[in-house]
């Protein structure tokens, strides 16, 4: 359950309480609280989602709003735990995130200001054995408004870091297309 807990704060974070029962009985097991800036959204949605491709459902929910892009929290199920946890993997930070169960890839969008970044991730095991979620591919149009052009930039993770693998200079506006690349 999704319980608006006030007014919106000072600096416009609207408070939220999120409240997970036992089925058998009414008591509450969990509560997780948040001050989601959503701005003039004014409300706050919750969801279920399998945002770590595990068979289990997550809870999702509207934690920020911008202009063009929006952010989502998520609490993961642990099975072994048998309890939610609170934004394991960053999600939080990720602008607009889709998730993919067929491919398990994690689709990011974000616009501001005549730029499009779009950003593909993966769950990968770090040295310690733990899931971490990292980009795999960044997509990236930055537009110059004086010359009615963009640069497209295509980055692809390897060997532990982004490298660039195309660009392309002062396309004109309505000519943006992206090349063909590697599937993932």
């Amino acid at each position: 359950e999704l319980v608006q807990d006030g007014e919106r704060g000072s600096e416009g974070g609207l408070p939220v309480s999120i409240l997970v029962y036992d089925q058998e009985k009414p008591e509450v097991l969990q509560r997780f609280e948040d001050a989601c800036m959503v701005y003039d959204m004014g409300y706050v949605s919750l969801w279920t989602e399998d945002v770590d491709f595990d068979g289990c459902p997550d809870l999702c929910y509207n934690a920020w709003a911008g202009a063009h892009s929006f952010g989502t929290t998520c609490l993961v199920w642990d099975p072994e735990g048998e309890r939610f946890l609170q934004d394991p993997y960053g999600l939080r930070e990720l602008s607009e995130p889709s998730f993919d169960p067929e491919n398990r890839i994690i689709k990011t969008w974000n616009y501001s200001g005549g730029d499009n970044e779009t950003e593909y991730y993966r769950y990968y095991r770090n040295g310690k054995g733990e899931w971490e979620l990292t980009c795999v591919r960044r997509l990236l149009t930055r537009g110059d408004a004086s010359t009615f052009t963009s640069t497209l930039i295509v980055e692809d993770y390897d060997y532990g870091e982004l490298t660039e693998v195309y660009r392309a200079e002062n396309v004109p506006d309505g000519m943006v297309t992206w090349p063909s690349t590697r599937e993932f």
